[in-house]
């Protein structure tokens, strides 16, 4: 079987450009960060098989295939399971996605306000509250 469907989670600029003005006006605090080997965190839901490189093979082991247990960054479907992941992370813990933008997440309390921007494998975070985004990250 092969994997046909391409999937990116690429937050839309205008979504970006409208969180830094939001930002700005309210003068919140904002960080960007990187998520270290995050397409190795997905989980798969089909199999995936590989062929040994041949500058790895073992003698009497030529015909040697690995099947992958988790997702690497080489696969299509890398970063939707990625996104799925996160989600499942995210949903249980209140935050609300966001109707126009399905890579921003929202959670607001009555002392606080956090919102969470995907975009491959980094985020944005910004909110009203510098302790509990210490928290998030």
């Amino acid at each position: 079987m092969r994997y046909f469907d391409t999937y990116s989670s690429v937050l839309r600029i205008s979504s970006i450009q409208t969180l830094i003005v939001i930002v700005a006006i309210n003068k919140l605090e904002i960080y960007q960060m990187d998520v270290k080997i995050t397409f190795l965190n997905g989980d798969l839901d089909e199999k995936v098989y590989m062929e040994e490189s041949e500058r790895f093979v073992i003698n009497g082991q030529q015909k040697k295939v690995y099947q992958f247990v988790k997702s690497l960054y080489i696969l299509r479907q890398t970063p939707k399971q990625w996104h799925t992941k996160f989600d499942k992370v995210m949903l249980p813990n209140q935050f609300k996605i966001n109707e126009v933008d399905k890579y921003i997440y929202m959670k607001n309390t009555n002392k606080y306000y956090i919102i969470i921007c995907l975009y491959m494998d980094d985020m944005l975070i910004l909110g009203s509250n510098g302790h509990m985004i210490k928290i998030i990250k």
